[in-house]
């Protein structure tokens, strides 16, 4: 049994199943932006030139990540190689735990049940960011929790994320002093090891992110507290005298996380400003909203949302706004529905329905990015990602169409890359693509559209 501070937590936990991936897939397109009512979609068969699935040639290569990820310089990082004084160790009182620096590791115990501990906080140079860390039980019950503090403001107002080496994790807050549980739930065994785990968390304006080793476990809508120092956490349950080591730990700005290139969003980021679209509202025009013969297409709840009627069919809009050639688009999409048998993502450099640029992805891990050209599709590259970055419920999605290269990011990872050979569309407008499969019940929905000019 779990218990938090004062707060206890009876939790039911359900795990999503996902289906088996089909090797070639099937897009019917329709145009909602031409008629409310649609004519019945014809199929559209694939191109004749098959693209390589990612078992044989990875979307991405390996030097191409190595070389940004090199480019990336944090915030703030330790090694704990050595004990410069800048971190609080020592016991606490009440003699409740200890922290201290030893054999290249920050060690963090608890001696107290259901208790506990954050470190020395740091204030950075933004509230906005990315966090870090290599964790290792050394001692005691896999019933523990170790991760990161962000935007503390006093013991009072602060969030919280951490995991347990038995499968556990959880996203907490307090603000003014009363204590909120976001999201927690038991993982399968393949996420959390019993022994060592690489820990990520994100603290952006408007979510709150945690991945283990790689893989999300969950995205949430927070923006209470918005500004705030950061530091590791670890606490008890029903059993104490545990002890946690963390090491290389790192503190990135989150909006120079993994750049695209070196202009994507920065300072001038108000600059560059095309689009932002919260779907708060549906009175800006920018969407052909209404239902039709093939989906329903609504903001609900501050999201936009494709409800779908029939399956294998597939559609986009588009904002009438925007005419670019280099962009940078960013949204959170949500699927609503059991089926992990879908097709999301953006369009670009639309100029017409028979010409524009889409990538996209599925739930089910497929990705696909190509474009139309005089009505005829053309596949740049398609495959299944194998970096198990794609949730099968919610995914933050990053795409630029730069020149002749084409990007997507799922979760802050670059998971495809590809040239266009012949980039004959050279500027358009932008917006979403959707699709369905062999499964009608496809509901998908989009919030925060972000999209900004780049060089």
């Amino acid at each position: 049994m779990k218990k938090t501070i004062l707060v206890l937590l009876l939790l039911t936990f359900v795990l999503s199943a996902c289906s088996m991936p089909r090797l070639v897939k099937v897009d019917d397109l329709g145009d909602p932006t031409a008629t409310p009512v649609f004519e019945e979609p014809e199929v559209i068969e694939e191109p004749i030139q098959q693209i390589d699935l990612p078992t044989d040639e990875p979307l991405i290569e390996e030097d191409e990540i190595q070389q940004v990820e090199e480019d990336i310089q944090p915030l703030f990082f330790d090694d704990f190689s050595q004990d410069d004084g800048s971190w609080n160790t020592g016991h606490w009182d009440n003699d409740t735990g200890y922290d201290e620096i030893k054999d290249g590791e920050y060690l963090m115990t608890i001696t107290t049940e259901n208790y506990m501990l954050w470190s020395q906080i740091f204030e950075m140079e933004t509230a906005n960011v990315r966090l870090q860390a290599d964790l290792r039980p050394i001692s005691g019950t896999e019933e523990n929790g170790a991760g990161f503090v962000c935007r503390y403001q006093d013991e009072d107002n602060f969030y919280f994320m951490y995991i347990g080496n038995d499968g556990y994790y959880s996203i907490d807050k307090y603000v003014d002093g009363t204590y909120e549980n976001l999201s927690s739930d038991m993982v399968d065994e393949s996420y959390i090891s019993t022994d060592y785990n690489h820990l990520e968390a994100e603290c952006n304006p408007n979510y709150l992110g945690l991945w283990v080793n790689g893989r999300l476990l969950d995205y949430i809508e927070e923006s209470d507290l918005t500004d705030g120092g950061v530091g590791l956490f670890a606490r008890s349950f029903d059993e104490a005298n545990f002890t946690i080591g963390f090491d290389n730990f790192a503190v990135f700005d989150v909006f120079t996380y993994f750049p695209l290139s070196q202009s994507n969003v920065g300072e001038d980021f108000t600059d560059r400003l095309l689009l932002w679209d919260d779907f708060e509202s549906s009175e800006s025009g920018d969407w052909d909203l209404g239902e039709y013969n093939e989906l329903d297409f609504s903001i609900v709840d501050g999201w936009l949302t494709y409800a779908f009627k029939i399956p294998s069919y597939s559609t986009w809009d588009v904002t009438g706004k925007i005419d670019q050639q280099n962009v940078y688009m960013e949204a959170y999409f949500s699927n609503d529905a059991v089926t992990t048998d879908n097709l999301q993502g953006f369009v670009c450099r639309y100029q017409d329905s028979q010409n524009f640029y889409f990538i996209t992805f599925g739930n089910d891990g497929y990705i696909l990015i190509g474009k139309y050209l005089n009505g005829e599709r053309i596949v740049l590259t398609e495959g299944y990602d194998e970096s198990g970055m794609i949730d099968a419920d919610f995914n933050f999605a990053i795409a630029t169409c730069q020149n002749e290269i084409f990007r997507l990011r799922i979760n802050n990872e670059l998971v495809a890359e590809v040239e266009d050979p012949s980039p004959m569309l050279k500027s358009g407008d932008v917006g979403f693509f959707v699709g369905s499969y062999d499964d009608p019940n496809v509901e998908l929905s989009m919030d925060d559209f972000i999209v900004l000019v780049i060089d």
